[in-house]
């Protein structure tokens, strides 16, 4: 999806314990000995010798989707710590940071590590990662235009459309209508990317 949606020059990071079936193109690096799982390794990301310094990392969590150029992503206030506000803003006034989709410089922020690094436990007193990187940067980060990165199931198709029983699918498959200057489509929850048949994700998805 970024070799589609990508004209800038890049270099594409996996953090992954399993490289298997993966493009020669990418590079890939393992994950720290700690004690952390799932989503509580993102505050890693921030270590401040991890990238070369000055670099712009862009960071997407796998269940994304990809539908058009994503170079504004890089150029948008090139300088700050930019990501995607929660798609809980779509009913409440207070969303703060959604994790899956953000981007800045490196050397930057390497703090959001260090505190976690010494002290792992602290992730016991948040619900999950986007919440403690929030609270570490919250006077610094500002958030992307909110039609370039949406929430599919919340903000594309509605949670009316979403079946009571879990996990949770879509009762009925559709291309609904997205603004073109979308360019991500984020998945959280169920139903996972796999489980939707609508044609812009099948057609889109890696």
């Amino acid at each position: 999806m970024v070799k589609r949606h990508l004209t800038l020059q890049y270099n594409f990071i996996c953090f992954t314990e399993d490289p298997t079936g993966l493009l020669p193109e990418i590079q890939i690096r393992e994950l720290p000995s700690s004690n952390l799982s799932g989503w509580w390794y993102k505050p890693y990301f921030f270590k401040e010798d991890l990238f070369p310094k000055n670099d712009t990392n862009l960071f997407m969590d796998l269940d994304v989707v990809i539908i058009n150029n994503i170079n504004k992503l890089f150029e948008y206030n090139p300088s700050e710590f930019i990501g995607m506000q929660d798609p809980s803003r779509s009913f409440r006034t207070n969303a703060n940071l959604n994790s899956s989709v953000m981007r800045w410089i490196s050397g930057n922020h390497s703090d959001t590590w260090n505190k976690l690094e010494n002290n792992q436990s602290i992730s016991r007193n948040y619900k999950g990662d986007q919440d403690y990187i929030w609270d570490m940067n919250k006077n610094k980060i500002t958030y992307y235009p909110k039609k370039w990165i949406l929430s599919y199931k919340w903000e594309v198709r509605n949670r009316s459309e979403l079946t009571n029983e879990r996990p949770r699918r879509f009762t009925s498959v559709r291309n609904p209508e997205i603004d073109p200057e979308t360019c991500i489509l984020v998945f959280h929850g169920h139903p996972k990317v796999h489980m939707v048949s609508d044609s812009v994700i099948v057609e889109n998805w890696v």
